[in-house]
């Protein structure tokens, strides 16, 4: 990979010294000029991505370093109810691509401008349509995180923010191959260049029965949440926004049955994938939100903050030290 990187850093040396000889041999030579623009362009998003993949590979080998003396890890999350089933993850490959356009006045010289928003929503356009001709368990996401700065102004730099996800690591890589296409597409059809940037991935989890069935077996100890008086004045005001989504309370005093879930539908994405790949992992949540409850929600932040929080962050520290209690008792 290292021999990799050094040939693509020589490449685009050579571009950069073709580049300034053809601007100081003719100015008329435009189409060389944007190709070898272009290229630059792509050798620096391969570069990205090259150093990106040095760097998750050093942080592999750091992690098996870290996890060189560790039998088991063991995990917790915020949830709407009480679970310790066991199943897996979405795997993730996030990124940011950048579009560069031309600046001009969008009223007074509307055709000397190249915008590169419209490369982005371009881009945008062709992915929403790839939509129709993925796994129906594929999920992408994205937001516009710069679009210009002002209307009458053609934007030159516009960035977009993507996830890909998929339960299957090599189909999110397959997705992202698309997504590049979409780019290149659109820079293509806005005359526009672009570069991207892989900001960030993860693995699906590697779900452990063993585990989690005493996982599973220590909650059902430590039970559910139970509201007193002014926590459930609370929590019914609070299920009163969840229109069709309003569950009944009492789940939060529940512990829900034990499910080895074989498929992923949907879901989200998180690095205890990562860690499941180098040592055995159990995981489980707690009811910290009233039921109903979803994720990432001003519903969720502010129930988190409540003693209903507390309650079920106390609970799960308590399955946590049981099932380590238990695990200790264990010789291997």
């Amino acid at each position: 990979m290292l021999n990799e990187l050094t040939s693509l850093e020589k490449k685009l040396n050579n571009l950069i010294e073709r580049l300034e000889v053809l601007k100081k041999e003719n100015d008329n030579l435009k189409p060389s000029l944007q190709l070898a623009q272009e290229e630059i362009q792509n050798l620096n998003s391969q570069m990205i991505e090259t150093k990106r993949d040095l760097g998750t590979l050093a942080a592999k080998i750091d992690d098996k370093k870290v996890f060189e003396n560790v039998d088991i890890v063991l995990n917790w999350h915020p949830s709407n109810s009480n679970r310790a089933s066991a199943g897996s993850s979405l795997a993730n490959k996030t990124g940011k691509f950048r579009f560069s356009g031309v600046s001009a006045h969008a009223a007074g010289a509307p055709q000397r401008g190249r915008s590169a928003l419209d490369g982005i929503e371009a881009m945008n356009n062709m992915l929403n349509m790839m939509r129709e001709h993925v796994d129906p368990e594929s999920r992408i996401h994205y937001i516009i995180t710069k679009g210009g700065d002002a209307p009458n102004v053609v934007p030159n730099f516009a960035e977009g923010y993507y996830y890909v996800r998929h339960p299957n690591p090599e189909e999110v890589r397959r997705l992202w191959k698309r997504l590049e296409l979409c780019a290149k597409g659109a820079a293509l059809g806005t005359e526009t260049t672009y570069t991207y940037e892989v900001t960030g991935g993860v693995y699906n989890i590697l779900p452990n029965e063993v585990l989690q069935k005493i996982i599973h077996k220590n909650l059902s100890d430590v039970g559910g949440v139970k509201y007193n008086k002014e926590e459930l004045a609370y929590a019914e005001a609070i299920s009163l926004t969840f229109g069709d989504n309003k569950k009944k309370l009492s789940v939060s005093e529940e512990i829900q049955p034990y499910v080895y879930y074989k498929e992923t539908k949907g879901g989200g994405s998180t690095d205890v994938g990562d860690v499941s790949w180098a040592v055995p992992t159990g995981g489980f949540g707690t009811a910290t939100y009233v039921p109903g409850t979803a994720g990432h929600s001003w519903q969720a932040a502010s129930c988190t903050g409540t003693s209903i929080g507390t309650k079920g962050m106390l609970n799960a520290a308590k399955v946590m030290a049981l099932t380590a209690y238990d695990l200790s008792l264990i010789h291997i």
